[in-house]
């Protein structure tokens, strides 16, 4: 498993290194006798944005599960803004994932009949943002993951990683 970054880990106008926004530390995760994560470890500041690749059953959708606090490692931590989640109970990960970030993943977090943007925007209106200020926010999301370059080549719909390629819908 690999991971690449679009951008150099940014820093502060003081020349500091920028602060971690999510992490993973040493994470180990089994399945039974399967293991997934052996001593897995991630940084991701803010303004980054990352592919993580590899062949499957290598353990990338484990580790993302591991940092969206969808599954808890076996051992090592999780820390989003310096604070520690993967001890968190199941209501606070799960209002994180609503009101501070997301991932998107290659099967059944899209829901097929929504456009894009209403994908996008559905996390944001469930946390009680209005209509308006939901679609603002998910289209400068989807320009800034470069959406719009989907978009021009008649793949408006197009979000979700997958070994086979993007899931698109044409609207």
């Amino acid at each position: 498993m690999t991971m690449t970054s679009t951008t150099a880990h940014p820093t502060h106008p003081s020349g500091a290194a920028a602060e971690s926004l999510l992490a993973g530390i040493d994470l180990h995760r089994r399945f039974g006798p399967t293991v997934a994560l052996d001593g897995a470890s991630v940084e991701i500041v803010a303004g980054e944005v990352i592919a993580l690749m590899g062949p499957s059953g290598s353990g990338k959708s484990t580790l993302l599960h591991c940092l969206a606090g969808i599954l808890k490692p076996d051992r090592g931590e999780v820390r989003y803004r310096g604070s520690r989640i993967d001890t968190l109970p199941d209501e606070v990960r799960s209002r994180l994932r609503r009101d501070d970030f997301g991932f998107v993943f290659q099967f059944g977090q899209l829901v097929p009949e929504l456009s894009a943007i209403e994908n996008v925007t559905l996390p944001l209106r469930l946390g009680g943002v209005g209509k308006r200020q939901a679609e603002a926010r998910a289209r400068e999301w989807l320009e800034r993951l470069r959406w719009t370059t989907w978009r021009a080549r008649g793949r408006a719909s197009c979000l979700a990683d997958s070994p086979s390629g993007w899931r698109c819908r044409g609207r």
